[in-house]
């Protein structure tokens, strides 16, 4: 089933494949390279150089979806549902808030864009201290 903002074919659009292979290569070159960071002296007056450098490390460009980042997106919609902000006809899964099916499938065939990273979290007890900025 589509939505306005999503058409039921999307995921299986011929460019969504190479867009998301793009994210992961960009967000691997971005950890490796932090003066990178210059780039985002074009976007955001006033900012300084070495300020950009030392705040990249806070932004994990960690592509990758967890057991964490599953919890947050569910906590996030029910607060909206609890707040009267949304409304939904029938409950819902995670599945049916996250489609990560393009994306698990380039981490599969690219494993070399995340081998600079730590394991993701398989429990929610792992989803704080080690793993900073995590939701």
């Amino acid at each position: 089933m589509g939505s306005p903002h999503r058409p039921p074919d999307a995921a299986s659009a011929p460019g969504t494949r190479k867009f998301v292979l793009g994210i992961v290569q960009g967000a691997q070159f971005v950890r490796q390279n932090p003066e990178s960071a210059e780039i985002a002296l074009s976007y955001i007056s006033g900012l300084e150089l070495e300020d950009a450098i030392q705040g990249f490390p806070q932004s994990h460009y960690d592509p990758r979806v967890s057991v964490c980042t599953e919890e947050g997106v569910m906590t996030a919609a029910q607060s909206l549902i609890d707040d009267g902000l949304i409304e939904v006809d029938e409950p819902f899964e995670v599945e049916d808030l996250l489609k990560v099916d393009i994306l698990n499938r380039v981490i599969e065939e690219h494993p070399e864009y995340f081998d600079d990273l730590p394991p993701i979290p398989e429990s929610l007890d792992e989803c704080l201290g080690d793993h900073p900025g995590e939701v």
